[in-house]
């Protein structure tokens, strides 16, 4: 009741209006909710501002961009775009002609109908395209892939990871933004500004860091590497919610290794467990990707249970990386032997910290916490100081060393990490870099 007075109001947030309505004809209404809205959409021209006419009356063309309305239409009725019709939509969203409330629209639509994996294909097979990045030739290059909205409740220790990766002979790249909705958390750029490090590097500097074997780790940001991506920080405040771009910034790879790189990304939601392994595997730019049930979606694994994930190793090591079509993956097909009709290796499981000799019953949300926080117990544990989260970082890093199989054995693993860190190898690798 509160709400629908706003959406006549010309002062009101477009984009946000838009995406607000769009949501609104697309769930599935209570009896009392639909009472509320019944009136507004017979009465339209009364009770919405034109924008929300636009998405309301379906079959009346209001002068904004009639071709995208199509689209935005279809989804509104709860249809699948075909892939031309997501190739489309993609190009309008990526042109700067095109008002936001339209592109808000769209990628709420988009959010609340669901996206198929052909739609999925084509979003990420876009922002793809459109990223800016520079290659490399190494052994290995680990991927870290946080959600680039940060943590809000966690110890957010992947730059650390990344050093100490890196302090081994493991190159490995961070990237992200400073802070992005809708949660605003606690962000790899902003460990790294606390720690007195630069979050601008060009990809030519980015790329020499990550190549001195007295460093071995880089950071990248986003305004940096895709800047029409990080132009939209505004439009996604203005949603609310989180629009597919979440689920695919983090998976861009600014810098690509030859023989393609090492990719450990996090998820919350159950969806996701298998669609971004077969959207990753379709796309096949990689060499392995680990897809793990992390703490808020980043790379943090619990340090008291079980973190199960699932993830594939490419069975061939000079794979031509070849991009696979859609044709390739039939409806319905089973996860397994979707991988091996792909050559892959497909490999799931637990980490489980007690492999590792690192249980630690103490770790819990923490729903205060800082990037101050966070920042210097990172640099404490980094140089030296034992205790909780020392002990993650050791378990984080031994995981994924263990998961690639760079080590074999769990304990070795973290025996090998411990000795970096207490030897201040890994702190010099931190600090020399810029």
């Amino acid at each position: 009741k509160s709400v629908l007075p706003l959406l006549s109001q010309e002062e009101t947030n477009r984009t946000t209006a838009a995406a607000f309505w769009t949501a609104c004809l697309l769930l599935d209404n209570s009896e009392e909710e639909e009472k509320l809205l019944a009136p507004v959409r017979q009465n339209s021209e009364k009770h919405l501002l034109p924008e929300l006419q636009a998405l309301t009356q379906l079959d009346q063309n209001f002068g904004f961009h009639a071709d995208f309305l199509k689209i935005i239409h279809k989804l509104i009725r709860r249809q699948n775009l075909e892939l031309s019709e997501a190739q489309q939509a993609m190009e309008y969203l990526w042109d700067a002609s095109i008002p936001e409330w339209m592109k808000g629209a769209f990628l709420q639509a988009e959010r609340v109908k669901r996206e198929s994996f052909q739609e999925n294909f084509v979003f990420y097979d876009s922002l793809w395209q459109k990223t800016q990045r520079i290659n490399v030739d190494l052994p290995c290059l680990f991927d870290l892939c946080d959600s680039y909205d940060g943590t809000s409740r966690s110890y957010h220790l992947t730059p650390f990871v990344a050093a100490i990766l890196g302090s081994m002979g493991f190159p490995a790249i961070v990237h992200g933004v400073e802070s992005q909705a809708p949660k605003y958390g606690v962000t790899n750029s902003q460990i790294l500004k606390k720690s007195g490090k630069s979050v601008t590097l060009s990809l030519a500097e980015a790329k020499s860091n990550l190549l001195n074997p007295e460093i071995g780790w880089c950071y990248l940001d986003q305004s940096v590497f895709f800047p029409e991506l990080y132009a939209f920080r505004q439009l996604r405040h203005d949603l609310l919610k989180r629009p597919f771009l979440s689920a695919f910034d983090k998976l861009l790879q600014p810098i690509l290794n030859q023989k393609g790189n090492i990719v450990v990304m996090g998820y919350v939601h159950a969806h996701y467990r298998e669609e971004m392994l077969k959207l990753m595997g379709l796309h096949n730019k990689n060499q392995m990707v680990f897809n793990l049930r992390t703490i808020e979606g980043s790379t943090n694994c619990w340090g008291k249970k079980p973190t199960p994930f699932i993830g594939y190793r490419c069975k061939q090591k000079n794979n031509n990386r070849q991009k696979y079509s859609l044709a390739d993956l039939p409806s319905g097909i089973s996860i397994e032997d979707f991988f091996e009709t792909q050559d892959k290796e497909l490999v799931e499981g637990e980490l489980l910290p007690t492999h590792f000799g690192r249980h630690r019953d103490d770790h819990q949300f923490i729903p205060e916490i800082t990037d101050v926080q966070i920042t210097e117990d990172g640099l404490s544990a980094l140089q030296g100081k034992t205790g909780l989260v020392q002990d993650l970082l050791i378990f984080q890093t031994a995981a994924i060393l263990w998961l690639s199989q760079k080590i074999e054995n769990e304990i070795e693993a973290a025996d090998r990490v411990t000795e970096t860190i207490c030897s201040g190898k890994a702190w010099q690798h931190w600090e020399n870099h810029a």
